[in-house]
């Protein structure tokens, strides 16, 4: 991630989600191309500030674990951190402009009420006008929010709020970057992940949320991250363990020339699918609870993990990082129970199972195996990255001269590290013990510490940057080159009509009505966003009126689809 090798971390299991979102993930890996770890990131943060508040996992009596996760990718430049958070967000901006319609319609009423009212009734109404105009619009997400705002965000939405970023300046704040080196004041992060009460004064002003509810969902650069000041401090409060850390290859130099766009019909499927899970769970109050095979796969992890944290030479050092990975593990279970229910027309109260909580656990595994990179990340200096990335870079042009062992790795010496990167042989052995720590090399077993020999990968080359290609040469000047052909005529409606009718049909025969659904929405064109957003506002009459231009076939499904959505239990 930092350097040019990448560390082997599990595979995102992306299989583990519902086929609108899992989908959507494999048409963003494709397009871009990014990560699949990205997209499945930015697919959690989004489940989470849905279900948050309205839906929670009731694991045993007295221990209800609510929905909310805090998630952080770290991706280089161009890894496609801006176009993966619009195309997953693209929901929640029409949850959001739902939600401030509807406060403007009752801010409306109040105020006609008012006028209607009796002097005795009035006075009590003014006080709900004064209320709801203090708090303002609902704010379902935002990117930049000091520690103060966050509370306030809180507290005008009712408990519930949410930060996704993309540039990961919230983690420079709280360091101190702008504050003299001072650490920022992380107790409403701290307090928020948990559900615990927030009360904030300034000045005149006093906002109290009784149990927030906060989702974060950051993605930033690794390098921004290794440098934020006083990482020490927020490791120790506990900041980092309520966090999923995503490990994002480097994809510069495996993109192609041209990026393909995403077929309409799989972001109308996922848009549809997240409004239907927010309807599901409009009410709130959703209580998940779990089976005894669920709990008993609860004990096996738990177990599980007291053995991982023994592998570190400092357990108690690596609790800071895992030490609430139950709750990690129970919260990713409940945002994958609720979205399997809605998929397939369940009640989300409906009990979990044991198959959901080992999906989960494998959707943790990937997360904990990259975590040990960040902790790496975290416990380094600006300096100590920048020595271990010239290091690296030394090693990768002189790769012929280093001894090799048996087993075909190349073994490196402190003392050979410092002469050829000129390097003080104290700043060698600090840059040599964090790309040990990263799982980069590994020191062999005997040495002293002022002669360490080190292990590294073979495979070690294969991560190093090619040169770019020599652009072609131009052709002389007696030469006309041949004109290219001519590029072939778009499809007609016709032809575009056939092709999605034989695709709908092949998907029905599969049993796959989600994508059956969605390739009847892409004949909507134009139309879908408004038949979306009639099914929504159960307007019926609008919703029929956007089939018109539809085929048949399509229009036959598509009502099916608008009787099942409006009149299901």
């Amino acid at each position: 991630m930092l350097f040019a090798k990448e560390e082997h971390v599990t595979a995102f299991p992306v299989h583990l989600f519902p086929s609108p979102i899992r989908d959507l993930i494999e048409a963003m890996v494709t397009a871009i191309p990014a990560d699949p770890a990205l997209a499945g990131t930015a697919a959690i943060g989004v489940l989470s500030t849905v279900l948050q508040q309205q839906c929670h996992v009731n694991v045993t009596d007295g221990w209800d674990e609510g929905l909310n996760t805090y998630t952080l990718a770290l991706a280089r430049t161009g890894a496609g951190k801006s176009p993966v958070l619009n195309a997953f967000r693209a929901p929640l901006d029409m949850l959001q402009r739902q939600e401030q319609k509807h406060w403007k319609e009752q801010l409306k009423a109040l105020k006609l009420k008012a006028r209607r009212a009796s002097s005795d009734e009035k006075d009590e109404i003014k006080l709900e006008i004064e209320e709801a105009e203090k708090k303002g619009e609902p704010e379902l997400y935002s990117n930049d929010v000091t520690n103060e705002e966050v509370v306030r965000m809180l507290w005008q939405n009712e408990g519930r709020g949410a930060i996704i970023d993309s540039e990961g300046g919230q983690f420079g704040i709280l360091g101190g970057v702008y504050s003299g080196g001072r650490v920022g004041k992380i107790d409403v992060w701290l307090s928020a992940f948990a559900q615990e009460a927030i009360s904030v004064r300034r000045g005149r002003g006093r906002w109290a949320v009784e149990q927030p509810h906060l989702t974060i969902c950051i993605m930033a650069q690794p390098r921004s991250f290794a440098e934020i000041p006083n990482k020490r401090i927020l490791l120790d409060r506990g900041l980092f363990a309520r966090f999923l850390f995503a490990s994002v290859p480097d994809m510069r130099r495996k993109r192609t020339a041209r990026r393909r766009e995403v077929r309409a019909g799989i972001r109308n499927a996922y848009t549809s699918f997240i409004l239907r899970l927010a309807e599901m769970v409009a009410d709130g109050g959703v209580a998940i609870p779990m089976l005894p095979e669920a709990i008993d796969v609860l004990d096996q992890f738990t177990e599980y993990m007291e053995g991982f944290l023994r592998t570190f030479d400092d357990p108690d050092e690596a609790d800071l990082y895992y030490n609430k990975a139950d709750r990690h593990l129970i919260r990713l279970a409940g945002l994958l129970h609720a979205a399997r229910m809605c998929e397939q027309g369940a009640a989300i109260r409906t009990p979990m199972t044991a198959a959901t909580m080992r999906d989960a656990w494998a959707l943790y595994t990937y997360f904990q195996h990259a975590a040990r990179q960040v902790l790496a990340i975290t416990a380094a200096s600006a300096e100590q990255l920048g020595d271990a990335r010239k290091v690296l870079v030394t090693l990768c042009k002189r790769w012929e001269q280093w001894q090799r062992n048996p087993d075909g790795t190349v073994r490196i010496s402190q003392g050979v590290v410092s002469q050829w990167t000129n390097l003080s042989r104290q700043r060698a052995i600090a840059a040599l013990e964090y790309l040990d720590g990263a799982d980069i090399m590994a020191q062999q077993e005997g040495q002293r510490r002022d002669a360490r020999v080190y292990a590294v990968p073979a495979e070690l080359p294969e991560f190093v940057p090619m040169p770019e290609p020599p652009s072609p040469s131009p052709p002389p000047s007696d030469i006309v080159p041949e004109p290219e052909p001519p590029s072939p005529p778009p499809p007609s409606l016709a032809d575009s009509a056939t092709l999605h009718e034989r695709e709908y049909h092949e998907a029905i025969a599969a049993n796959n009505v989600g994508l059956a659904t969605a390739i009847a929405l892409e004949t909507l064109n134009g139309t879908a966003a408004a038949f979306e957003t009639a099914i929504v506002t159960r307007d019926t009459a609008k919703a029929m009126e956007c089939l018109v231009q539809c085929p048949a076939w399509a229009r036959g499904h598509l009502e099916t689809y608008i009787e099942w959505r409006l009149h299901r239990e």
